[in-house]
C-alpha cells in the first residue's frame, strides 16, 4: 500500500477473489480508488475511471506540437507546417469541446496527419516521432483503436 502511495499509483485492480485489499486500502489511503474485479459493478466503474482519465486525444496531440522541440529555424516552413497546422488542431478541439463530445476516430487521423507533418518540419528523428506517437496513444486511451498503425511509415 506504501509503496502504491510512494509511486503515486492513479487505480489500482484487485484481481483475486473478494474485495480486502480494496478495502484495506481504502481504510489507509481513501483517495486512491480500488476495484475488485471479480464485482460487476466494480468493472464498470474502472471502465468510467479509465475513460475519465484519459487525455483528450486532441488535446494531447496540442501538447506534443508545443512540447516538440524545434530543429527547423527557418520560418516560412515553421509557420506552414507547425502554426497552421496548430491553430487549425486547435480550433478544431474547440468545436470538439463546446459541442461537448470526444474526437471521431476520422478527426483523430486528421491530427496524426498535422502531427507528422509538424514532425517533418521540426526536423523531428524517427525515434523521437515513434516514442511521441505511441505516448500521445496511451495517455489518450487509444492504444486499441491504433493497434495497427504503421510506424514503418514514419
Amino acid at each position: 500500500m506504501l509503496y502504491a502511495k510512494k509511486y503515486m499509483i492513479q487505480y489500482g485492480v484487485e484481481v483475486g477473489p473478494g474485495h480486502v485489499l480494496k478495502n484495506l486500502m481504502n481504510n489507509i489511503f481513501g483517495d486512491t480508488p480500488i476495484f475488485a474485479y471479480d464485482h460487476t459493478n466494480d468493472i464498470e466503474k474502472l471502465e468510467k475511471h479509465i475513460q475519465n482519465t484519459a487525455i483528450p486525444f486532441l488535446s494531447r496531440s496540442l501538447g506534443i506540437f508545443a512540447a516538440t522541440r524545434n530543429n527547423n529555424w527557418d520560418s516560412e516552413q515553421y509557420q506552414r507546417g507547425v502554426i497552421e497546422p496548430y491553430n487549425k488542431l486547435n480550433a478544431l478541439q474547440s468545436e470538439i469541446e463546446n459541442e461537448g463530445r470526444t474526437a471521431t476516430e476520422d478527426e483523430m487521423q486528421q491530427a496524426i496527419t498535422m502531427l507528422l507533418m509538424m514532425f517533418k518540419t521540426k526536423q523531428t528523428s524517427r525515434e523521437e516521432q515513434i516514442a511521441r506517437l505511441k505516448e500521445l496513444f496511451r495517455d489518450s486511451n487509444t492504444e486499441t483503436i491504433f493497434e495497427h498503425f504503421d510506424y514503418n511509415a514514419i
